[in-house]
Formats: structure tokens, sequence, C-alpha cells
């Protein structure tokens, strides 16, 4: 583990929690919030280099890569 993950006492097994506070300021319910988590696990050369490979697990991978294009952010 690096960074603050190890710290992190509740970071365990690939999986974390957090509590996101709001203010909301005197607003009344209900109401409804919504989170999208969104992350790459694989960069795009690596996940690339797989296409050399001629199994269905990896043409698999890849289909479900391609569906998910990059949103942005660092080097995109």
């Amino acid at each position: 583990m690096q960074g603050s993950a190890a710290t992190d006492a509740d970071f365990t097994a690939g999986q974390d929690r957090m509590r996101y506070v709001v203010q909301t300021s005197g607003a009344t319910g209900p109401l409804t919030v919504r989170a999208e988590l969104r992350y790459q696990s694989i960069g795009y050369r690596w996940a690339d280099n797989l296409r050399r490979y001629k199994a269905a697990e990896t043409e698999r991978f890849l289909r479900y890569y391609a569906s998910s294009p990059p949103t942005g952010g660092p080097g995109w």
C-alpha cells in the first residue's frame, strides 16, 4: 500500500469507506445525493498491448475497456 491508504484504517481488501459532509444551508428534505466513482485502473498503452493475445478473456476485457472511454484528467 502507498500514500494515504497505508495509514487509512478501513482501507482493506481493495475497498474503502469515506464520509462526505455536505452543507445544506438549512434546506429541508428529502434530499438526494448521487455519487459516481470513476477511475482508470489500467493505462491505455497497457490495455492496447493486450490486443495481440487472441483469447476470450482479453477480448472481453478490451470490449469492456472500449465501452468506458477516458473522461479527462492528467495525461489526456
